[in-house]
């Protein structure tokens, strides 16, 4: 057993800090990664009262809001696991983001710098695909999903072009420009088309920000260009290869073949909308695949349809799945971080919101919100960035 009384404060500190890390490097690294942040989580809890008493915990989670919906959320989540089936890493996911949320001392949040976070988690992305790609040959089929990993990367690569258009230094330019770099070349190799396009979204807003905050920002443009003609000579078979797939598709669906990875979409949300009628409240559960055979049997949709699990949309998906009180949930997990994120207004305001923006374009075509890797990494950059942001109006506060 680990005996806390020898380990000084500092160290207990950073174990703390641990499953944070985690959820920018080992949840990305491999598979199991997700399954140790039980473990992480666990040390964390122990080294946390030991250090700092139950007080702050429940101190956070009396005052923080992002830990009563992560504890609605996980309390539905084991109601949905007993009564009509809830995905078992999603569950165990929320079950230790709540507990490690609550445990996370809010005095540790000056400890924690988010820049180096982005550039640790980019190191950890660029590696995972080059080693899957380049070495094992694997080409799309990384060890990982590579439609999840897309949107870690397209995450990073977003905050990686805002700071490089905040950057004033030639040092800072440089530092963002390889980063930018280094985090959408695995977007890119992933050939995730939907966020392929929430990432060039969100930057055309950004862009569009930092011009009327700052003009001197255009001249940060050319680098930029120079990064995405950098990251395009790297990756420009997969993008053409994506790009010459899509016109087949658009015209096979235009022709009536909806058997494309684009026509079965369209099936699935046209599946989506009938299904979410059948059980409006709480959903379907895993019940949701008979229903879908019978909507084979009817000739509404393919057979082919039947083998997903989810609907290529997170807002369809939940709401089938977990009715209307599930998609309560996801949307309040959007909107409250979004809401304190502009209420606060201060440095961390637009990296926050972009990454939710990132989150919300995803969904339309994925379910972001449906994988522990994701849905991790995402609350626990909310939070983060959440908790700096009262902690900043805080310090304001008290200044005055």
């Amino acid at each position: 057993m680990f005996n806390f009384n020898s380990f000084p404060k500092k160290q207990l500190d950073n174990l703390i800090l641990l499953p944070l890390l985690w959820s920018f490097t080992g949840m990305f690294l491999y598979p199991n990664g997700k399954k140790l942040m039980v473990i992480l989580v666990l040390l964390s809890t122990i080294a946390s009262i030991y250090s700092y008493g139950v007080k702050p915990i429940i101190q956070n989670i009396k005052s923080n809001k992002l830990i009563w919906i992560l504890g609605f959320y996980s309390i539905f989540a084991i109601i949905a696991k007993n009564y009509y089936g809830y995905s078992s890493s999603l569950m165990r996911g929320l079950i230790c983001l709540f507990v490690y949320l609550s445990i996370f001392p809010n005095l540790l949040t000056n400890k924690v710098n988010f820049k180096y976070l982005i550039i640790i988690g980019t190191i950890t992305s660029f590696f995972f695909v080059m080693y899957n790609t380049f070495i094992l040959n694997q080409g799309r089929m990384w060890s990982i999903n590579p439609i999840p990993y897309a949107t870690f990367s397209a995450s990073l690569s977003i905050i990686a072009f805002y700071y490089l258009l905040q950057s004033r230094t030639i040092k800072h330019c440089l530092l963002w420009l390889i980063t930018f770099i280094a985090a959408v070349i695995p977007l890119l190799y992933s050939q995730s088309r939907g966020l392929w396009l929430a990432l060039a979204i969100v930057m055309i807003v950004s862009i569009i920000k930092s011009l009327f905050n700052y003009k001197k920002s255009a001249y940060l443009l050319f680098p930029f260009i120079f990064a995405s003609a950098s990251a395009y000579y790297i990756s420009h078979d997969k993008i053409i290869q994506r790009i010459d797939q899509t016109k087949i598709e658009i015209e096979q669906v235009m022709q009536g073949n909806l058997n494309t990875p684009i026509g079965m979409r369209l099936q699935m949300w046209k599946a989506a909308t009938i299904l979410s009628k059948e059980s409006v409240i709480i959903g379907l559960g895993d019940s949701h695949m008979a229903y879908k055979k019978e909507l084979v049997k009817q000739k509404i949709i393919s057979e082919k349809i039947v083998k997903f699990t989810h609907y290529h949309n997170q807002f369809l998906n939940d709401l089938v799945k977990y009715g209307v009180l599930g998609l309560t949930l996801l949307l309040f997990s959007i909107m409250l971080p979004f809401y304190y994120l502009m209420k606060n207004n201060n440095q961390y305001t637009w990296p926050g919101s972009l990454i939710i923006t990132i989150y919300v374009i995803a969904s339309l075509t994925d379910v972001p919100f449906q994988h522990a890797q994701t849905l991790t990494f995402y609350f626990i950059i909310m939070y983060l960035l959440s908790s700096h942001s009262n902690q900043h109006q805080n310090e304001t506060y008290n200044n005055n």
